[in-house]
């Protein structure tokens, strides 16, 4: 027989592993930067520079490094499976709404900004639920 309780401890981590994935997405501005840029030159501001669009993976460390001590004690009151669900359906909202963004400020706003509170919210909760499953691993 199935140990339901073992099932939801691991679709959990499962969870928390693939929220990790999509988290990885700021650490990649680096290259993404110069398309980013380039884009919304062409289509609304060519005074852009690549020195402005940076300042937006400093933004991200910054709102992942605020939010990140409350991760914990968040995701405790939603209880992580929940929790794993609607701040993860809130940032990937985010990620999505920033991608339709004609203006770079408003994407900025979305991806830069928003989708990076988000993320530091749920940051550290998949190693904590990890660390409590699996002591001994």
């Amino acid at each position: 027989m199935v140990n339901m309780e073992k099932v939801k401890d691991a679709s959990t981590l499962m969870s928390g592993a693939f929220i990790n994935l999509i988290n990885g997405s700021i650490y990649l501005w680096g290259t993404l930067a110069v398309y980013v840029t380039s884009y919304y030159r062409l289509k609304e501001n060519p005074e852009l520079s690549t020195a402005t669009s940076g300042i937006l993976f400093a933004v991200a460390c910054a709102m992942q490094a605020v939010c990140m001590p409350f991760s914990v004690q968040i995701c405790k009151k939603l209880r992580f499976r929940y929790a794993f669900a609607l701040v993860g359906a809130a940032f990937t909202l985010c990620m999505l709404i920033s991608s339709f963004m004609e203006n770079f400020w408003t994407f900025f706003l979305f991806y830069g900004f928003l989708f990076n509170i988000f993320n530091g919210v749920i940051y550290l909760a998949p190693v904590y639920v990890a660390c409590r499953l699996y002591p001994n691993s």
